[in-house]
């Protein structure tokens, strides 16, 4: 009923992160002036999220942007903590969500620009993808899970884009917690991003 052209794409297998949105991105034939967003399944956005993020970004010439992920627990009651607020880099060139597991406070209010944005909840322009992609792949499929968003704020800086965090879109995540197999993934994926 509200999306009448909608089109499924089945894999018989789960195929991650960026190979599934690669897929979508292809399939979307987007063109000048698009935007694209990656939006994880758990994640909730508030009502005004994506005008947010488009209005900040046209104004900005911004090549993506995210807003402020705030963690919701396991029955999806909010926590009053950060996931992140943008992506920072530290010295030593590792990406870290910024503010993440503190509590929401004013000084995570100010829209700014910032290193990158987590995938979760993110805008990108077509122009961007255009740009950055790697044999026509936005995300690098090498990468199954974790730390791909990395990967694209590494490769949109080095192409001269630059990314906005946009405090009024709000949306909430839970994001995951991590066994070992998964976090010795998640690492490697930040040290080949």
């Amino acid at each position: 009923q509200h999306a009448p052209d909608w089109q499924l794409i089945v894999n018989p297998q789960n195929v991650g992160f960026g190979r599934a949105h690669n897929q979508i991105v292809k399939a979307c034939a987007l063109q000048a002036g698009d935007f694209y967003m990656t939006l994880n399944p758990d994640a909730a956005l508030q009502p005004d999220y994506i005008e947010q993020l488009v209005t900040t970004m046209t104004e900005t010439g911004a090549g993506w942007a995210g807003g402020k992920l705030l963690l919701k627990d396991d029955s999806n009651k909010p926590t009053g903590l950060l996931y992140s607020a943008g992506q920072g880099i530290r010295r030593d060139g590792y990406v870290v969500n910024v503010g993440e597991n503190m509590a929401d406070a004013p000084i995570f209010n100010q829209t700014r620009e910032v290193f990158a944005v987590s995938g979760a909840a993110l805008m990108i322009r077509q122009e961007t993808i255009q740009a950055i992609a790697l044999d026509g792949e936005l995300f690098d499929e090498q990468m199954f899970l974790y730390s791909e968003d990395m990967d694209v704020g590494w490769r949109a800086r080095l192409q001269g884009w630059h990314c906005w965090y946009v405090p009024k879109a709000v949306a909430y995540h839970r994001g995951g917690k991590l066994d070992a197999k998964r976090r010795g993934q998640a690492l490697g994926n930040t040290y080949l991003s």
